[in-house]
């Protein structure tokens, strides 16, 4: 697909409705378009006296499958689903130039083949099964490779053709649509004809023609089509005047080529952006061991106890807070009071464990104040702080229009965020990764952020 000649919204509001397209020959043009009365009026690959072919032919698997697609494309605009438009358009135009290049085969059992028809048979029948699939990536694959099929084509007649792309994208908000189209055309016109474009039964001379392009301009209240609550799909015929080459004669003739037509509603439509975001937060609490046992009577190995972070609290991110243990001796009479002649010491303290230990001064160790060695028993217990790290999450989420041209960056980085869109008259599609299936809008993806662009891109 060519795209409009727009770069903003605020190009798009501008313009005059210029749009590009390229496209090839169509098939069910009824559209009978006014000219000399010397010129007939051919309908190449649209039911000719070629159409006809024997089944199991090349020209019976190649009508059958252009009407099969026709249908597909079809149903593709009644579900609002662009991509297997587009798919479809260009697997059409493959067909007909398949037709043109080989007209001479077309009559041929597909068993009798040579190796350029069959070359194309078997490339033509996986490519339209998967115009079937319900996955985009897959039928947008499938169009590429109908599209590069088509350029691939070299059709010996000199009929016009248009070349493989389309279908074009027009703006509801402009006054005037001016399309062009490219392809191998005439370079002259005579008998007062010059190529027409007809839709809805109303024609349009072409303003400007040569050899490899065609221009139209079409009122925009001509289409019926004033801010649309969703895509509305035209199919407009190009009937182009042109004198086919003969050993004995030369009949001017108009062919008919179809181009598929899309207004658009007023804007895409709307997008919300969901990131989901990590907070880290750090826990404490005040961690008591159980109550110790203090005897005079004891050594101080003996009296060493330890306060351990037990498993399942480490399972849970606990951990002892450094320099934070602390001897607790207990209250009342057997308490604190009787603590004066202990000798308190930490032995190690670790994320997982404190331990302490207590002993009693020897008589030439005590203090002068102290005139005796405590005596008796006493309680104690280990304090410590304990701490873990907890994260939090959650999402931020924002809200966007998708006004067409419009561009849009985000700084979150892949599988953080998650894009939900819904174009005006179709419905909502959820994005976590890079997507760019569609031709109307287009996702982008890598470490640095997400993009999100709007056709005209």
């Amino acid at each position: 697909m060519i795209p409009a000649a727009h770069t903003a919204a605020a190009a798009v509001a501008a313009h005059t409705g210029a749009a590009t397209l390229a496209v090839g020959a169509g098939a069910g043009a009824v559209t009978v378009l006014a000219a000399p009365g010397l010129y007939k009026t051919l309908k190449r690959d649209q039911g000719s006296e070629d159409a006809a072919q024997e089944p199991g032919t090349l020209g019976a698997f190649l009508a059958t499958s252009q009407a099969e697609v026709r249908v597909l494309v079809q149903r593709a605009k009644q579900a609002q689903r662009e991509v297997l438009v587009v798919a479809g358009v260009r697997a059409q135009n493959a067909l007909a130039r398949g037709r043109a290049t080989f007209k001479d085969s077309l009559s041929l059992s597909t068993s009798a083949l040579g190796e350029q028809e069959n070359k194309l048979k078997s490339e033509l029948e996986p490519l339209i099964s998967n115009l079937y699939s319900p996955v985009d990536m897959t039928v947008k694959d499938a169009g590429e490779r109908a599209q590069a099929i088509a350029y691939r084509l070299r059709p010996p007649s000199a009929a016009p053709l248009l070349n493989a792309s389309g279908p074009i994208f027009l703006f509801s908000s402009m006054p005037f649509q001016s399309i062009t189209v490219r392809g191998n055309l005439p370079s002259s016109y005579t008998g007062g004809a010059v190529p027409q474009l007809s839709i809805d039964g109303k024609s349009y001379k072409a303003f400007e023609y040569g050899s490899d392009r065609l221009g139209f301009n079409v009122p925009t209240t001509d289409l019926d089509a004033a801010d649309p609550g969703q895509i509305i799909w035209k199919t407009g015929v190009i009937g182009i005047p042109w004198v086919p080459s003969s050993n004995f004669f030369s009949t001017p003739a108009i062919e008919q080529l179809e181009v598929e037509l899309a207004i658009l509603p007023g804007s895409f439509g709307r997008m919300s952006m969901e990131h989901a975001i990590t907070t880290v937060k750090t826990e404490e609490k005040i961690q008591i061991s159980r109550e110790f046992l203090l005897d005079a009577g004891s050594t101080e190995a003996t009296n060493r106890q330890c306060l351990v972070v037990t498993p399942q609290e480490l399972a849970d991110g606990w951990r002892i807070k450094p320099g934070t243990s602390a001897f607790v001796p207990s209250a009342g009479q057997a308490g604190s009071q009787n603590m004066g002649g202990w000798i308190i010491r930490l032995v190690s303290e670790t994320e997982q464990a404190a331990c302490w230990s207590a002993g009693t001064f020897h008589a030439a160790d005590a203090p002068a104040s102290q005139t005796a060695a405590p005596g008796g028993l006493t309680n104690w217990k280990i304090s410590s702080t304990i701490w873990r790290e907890v994260k939090d999450s959650g999402t931020t989420q924002e809200n966007v229009d998708l006004a067409w041209g419009s561009q849009h960056h985000f700084k979150y980085p892949a599988g953080t965020w998650k894009l939900r869109y819904s174009r005006t008259g179709s419905g909502e599609k959820e994005l976590t990764s890079a997507d760019a299936s569609q031709p109307l809008i287009r996702v982008s993806s890598d470490a640095s952020g997400v993009a999100v662009s709007i056709y005209p891109f």
